[in-house]
């Protein structure tokens, strides 16, 4: 993107952001996508290990709809355990995400170098009645109820 081009954005975004919040300002000064992926000493960021790129995100500002998300970067198992104590323990957390600090950003598909922590969670249901499926030989659906400690 140019530097016209992203200076009308800009102006527009500003505009916008005004009429929408009068109290509030978009920065100019928080670096752009272009100095982020593009840093003249190293080039395309996304081929970086992500060690590296932790150091680019770190640049970036936090606004209302900008939020980094906090991150350890472990050098034993046992950080590793106690990160994901930490990060799945905190309000509002459904786990932890476990990414390899050696790898590069994957620009297609998933990635099946990094690793989801989910909490568990279970539920004892009930089953309260079994209805078959229309038109099906072996097909039925069900209808549960949760089974509460006070049963």
């Amino acid at each position: 993107m140019d530097k016209t081009t992203r200076a009308l954005l800009l102006q527009e975004l500003q505009k916008r952001q005004s009429e929408a919040h009068p109290n509030v300002q978009v920065s100019s000064s928080a670096p752009d996508l272009d100095e982020l992926t593009q840093p003249s000493a190293c080039g395309d960021i996304h081929n970086l290990p992500y060690s590296e790129r932790i150091k680019f995100y770190q640049k970036l500002h936090e606004t209302d709809h900008i939020k980094l998300a906090p991150f350890t970067l472990c050098h034993s198992e046992q950080c590793v355990r106690d990160a994901i104590k930490k990060y799945s323990a905190e309000e509002g957390s459904e786990g932890a995400y476990l990414k390899r600090a050696d790898f590069p950003y994957e620009v297609v598909g998933k990635t099946r170098l990094n690793i989801k922590y989910k909490k568990e969670r279970s539920l004892d249901a009930v089953v309260l009645k079994r209805k078959k499926v229309a038109k099906t030989e072996k097909t039925y659906y069900y209808i549960c109820g949760l089974k509460s400690d006070h049963d």
